[in-house]
């Protein structure tokens, strides 16, 4: 999850995959989630998401409103701010098509 040369299209898809795998643990995902539950969801580019799918999605996730999830958001965000700096995007599998096609 933390490598930039993950085969993804989006930031989302990441998300996406993270949430699904997690929901299908044998534990409950619940809105009491752990810090070391949070180490998984620390890998996601927050700030490379739209700024809608963070408000309808990632603020309803349970395990991202408990305290820790909140936290880590925060984290996330604040360092952004201060640094200036958005986080590396992934090199993205459109992105490499995209650049093949333009080298035939």
């Amino acid at each position: 999850l933390q490598s930039d040369s993950l085969n993804v299209t989006s930031e989302r898809q990441v998300y996406d995959t993270l949430v699904t795998w997690y929901r299908g643990q044998q534990r409950p995902v619940k809105a009491t989630a752990r810090q070391k539950d949070m180490k998984l969801f620390a890998f996601i580019r927050f700030m490379l998401l739209p700024q809608d799918f963070i408000e309808e999605i990632v603020m309803n996730e349970p395990a991202l409103s408990s305290p820790c999830g909140q936290k880590l958001l925060l984290n996330q965000f604040k360092a952004c701010a201060f640094s200036g700096e958005k986080p590396k995007e992934r090199n993205l599998v459109a992105t490499r098509y995209c650049k093949t096609l333009q080298q035939t």
